[in-house]
């Protein structure tokens, strides 16, 4: 196990990397809700692969030309915690190493933990987890919550496990071995499920729930995500929301029709007597996409109004981005941009 002075020593080391690189930045004045391991690791001129492998999930490789390389076949919050873990043997001094798991324990190698320790820092820096709670309204309670802490994690960009335990422990999430151990242990596949009835059992897929707390922040999901937004209900006064901007990119808002079975899962979750009316609806896309397309940008401004009045008068209204991670083989995005830039001024 890592002695406190150890892991205050990595702690601080990552913090001084996120404010050096410009990552807290690039949260607070972009409005990104998440670090971008590899955008640290070109500013740090480690070339970046993405590749498909078997058992291996990344791998640190110093050399004249240092480099990380990552499997893609993971799902998205496990990539960036691989990255996050090659980034810690790199800027810890560590030699050139592979890794098949992560979360190596107390048992495990000590260069190992201190990568693990490292990462966890990186990604996942209190101020971040607080910054995105007050946004979206959470309390400290509202993490007990599977739901909450799944949303949570994808906002971070990391594995729902990773998140469990990095808020145990910074102390913000208090409860019990048993009960512990079934939030920790929660199906992501039934939170999906929960939200978005027609998914396939098992997907690497997420199911990013939206409302109007997302306002003004730049989202990073994959592009076969798909989306549930919860909105105000003020239909009964003719009002109804929309996203035309975005209707010629084939994407449009469907009420989400309730599953009774869905419904009975969550029943858990607290009745609001005398609360606002809420609808949920479907942000769907016509044209299935691909799991290998270039990054983009979707510019999404949600508005709610009477479609008879055409005096843009609106009841309410916010905007919010999602910009596509691709997670196609080879060179990052990043780095090809970096080589390509190296060999213009060559």
């Amino acid at each position: 196990m890592l002695g406190r002075k150890e892991r205050l020593q990595i702690a601080q080391q990552a913090a001084g990397i996120l404010r050096d690189s410009g990552s807290l930045d690039r949260i607070r004045d972009q409005g990104y809700t998440r670090v971008d391991p590899f955008k640290i690791a070109i500013d740090a001129d480690l070339a970046v692969m993405k590749r498909s492998l078997q058992d291996l999930l990344g791998g640190f490789f110093r050399d004249e030309q240092s480099g990380i390389l990552v499997n893609i076949d993971r799902p998205p919050g496990m990539v960036h915690m691989t990255c996050a873990h090659e980034l810690g043997h790199f800027f810890l001094g560590h030699e050139t190493t592979v890794d098949q798991v992560l979360d190596y324990g107390a048992k495990g190698d000590p260069k190992e933990r201190e990568a693990d320790w490292f990462a966890y820092h990186l990604l996942m820096p209190r101020s971040l987890i607080v910054d995105v709670m007050r946004r979206k309204g959470w309390r400290l309670s509202d993490l007990k919550n599977p739901r909450t802490l799944y949303q949570l994690s994808l906002r971070l960009g990391t594995s729902f496990t990773a998140t469990y335990w990095t808020l145990i422990s910074l102390e913000m999430l208090s409860v019990g071995p048993a009960e512990g151990d079934k939030l920790s242990q929660t199906p992501l596949q039934r939170l999906k499920r929960e939200l978005a009835t027609w998914m396939p059992e098992q997907t690497l897929s997420d199911v990013w729930l939206l409302d109007e707390n997302d306002r003004d922040r730049i989202l990073e999901p994959r592009p076969q995500d798909r989306f549930v937004v919860d909105l105000p209900n003020h239909a009964s006064a003719g009002y109804l929301w929309s996203i035309d901007e975005v209707a010629d990119a084939g994407f449009r808002l469907a009420p989400l029709t309730v599953d009774a079975e869905a419904t009975a899962e969550r029943a858990d979750e607290p009745l609001v007597v005398g609360g606002r009316a809420r609808q949920r609806y479907v942000l769907e896309h016509g044209i299935e996409r691909e799991l290998d397309v270039p990054a983009e940008r979707l510019e999404l401004e949600f508005k709610e109004a009477q479609p008879w009045r055409t005096d843009e008068a609106h009841k309410a209204r916010f905007t919010l981005a999602a910009e596509f991670e691709s997670m196609a083989i080879g060179l990052d995005k990043q780095s090809q941009g970096k080589l390509l830039a190296e060999i213009t001024d060559a």
